[in-house]
């Protein structure tokens, strides 16, 4: 999601943020995500100063805690990068993933994957990121 305005924090900062839908949850769990997380950070050369998660709960609500102290946290720490696991463990509601990704974005930061690579910048990684929204 870049826009024509977008300045990204120049800095090597990343926080992290992970989700589960459920103990019996098929999809990585929390403690995976964190650790595919950390080798992610570390292969990019971020260091990550932040993690926030919600264990057990929903993608399609925004009242997550993890989720709410992420964002309003976003602004202060100043992070180059989010590092997410897919583009579902942010939201299953593509309304509130939009705002959260604006919200992130105006804060001067990017949004990166784990599981789902996207071309950073470009129309093509924009349409890609889109498309991974819609299935989640």
């Amino acid at each position: 999601m870049a826009t024509s305005n977008f300045a990204r924090n120049d800095n090597n900062l990343a926080i992290a943020y992970y989700r589960s839908s459920s103990a019996a949850q098929s999809e990585a769990s929390i403690a995976q995500q964190r650790e595919r997380a950390h080798a992610y950070a570390e292969a990019q050369g971020y260091a990550i100063v932040k993690e926030y998660r919600d264990a057990a709960r929903s993608g399609a609500p925004d009242e997550r805690p993890g989720f709410q102290q992420m964002l309003a946290k976003v602004g202060e720490v100043k992070p180059s990068v989010l590092i997410l696991w897919k583009a579902d463990r942010l939201g299953r509601d593509q309304a509130i993933a939009a705002i959260a990704k604006k919200a992130i974005h105006d804060a001067g930061c990017t949004i990166e994957y784990v599981a789902e690579t996207t071309p950073e910048d470009t129309p093509e990684g924009q349409l890609l990121e889109s498309f991974f929204d819609c299935l989640a």
